[in-house]
């Protein structure tokens, strides 16, 4: 997965407005796994019905949004709390 520095500089969480930053391979791998083994849930408790191409975190470390098909899902309610890894 790759998004340009120039988008992530202007990019920024919706809620908190935190910078975010490319969360690592091998995270985006854990997350994959509970995916599959359907043990992933978005922040409103909905399961993550899709594998993740990539994800981006705060800077604070908290909020997790997934990559879908190499674009990053900025919305709040498909955001992933990071202590769920």
């Amino acid at each position: 997965m790759s998004i340009s520095q120039d988008l992530l500089n202007i990019i920024c969480c919706p809620t908190t407005k935190q910078g975010l930053t490319l969360l690592s391979t091998e995270s985006v791998e854990k997350l994959n796994s509970l995916q599959s083994e359907k043990k992933l849930k978005f922040k409103d408790g909905s399961e993550v019905s899709y594998s993740l191409s990539g994800a981006l975190i705060t800077e604070d470390q908290k909020t997790i949004y997934p990559i879908r098909e190499d674009i990053p899902i900025l919305l709040e309610e498909e955001s992933i709390n990071a202590s769920s890894m």
